[in-house]
């Protein structure tokens, strides 16, 4: 009976220790959110800039877009007042 719940104690402290260091060496940021940080960082933007998956804000592509492009973010920035929205896609093969 011991060494029956010394090997559980031993397998849990183990498991719980693999998922705390894999939890800080996975990267588990979004596509969206990677997005935003690198415009942020290698752009010169001011007011607030913030980007979405699709679907979260709707937004206008035109129908030649929409057909070549896959919808990736959506991302807007707000300046004085004004709000943009820009569309971040990628070309379909």
């Amino acid at each position: 009976m011991y060494r029956r719940n010394l090997l559980i104690i031993l397998a849990v402290t183990i498991g719980l220790s693999v998922g705390y260091a894999a939890s800080f060496s996975l990267d588990t940021k979004g596509k969206c959110e990677k997005t935003e940080q690198t415009i942020k960082q290698n752009s010169n933007i001011s007011g607030a800039y913030a980007c979405f998956e699709p679907g979260v804000i709707e937004v206008n592509l035109s129908e030649r877009v929409e057909e070549n492009a896959q919808l990736e973010c959506v991302c807007r920035r707000s300046i004085n007042g004004n709000v943009v929205l820009e569309a971040i896609t990628r070309a379909n093969p």
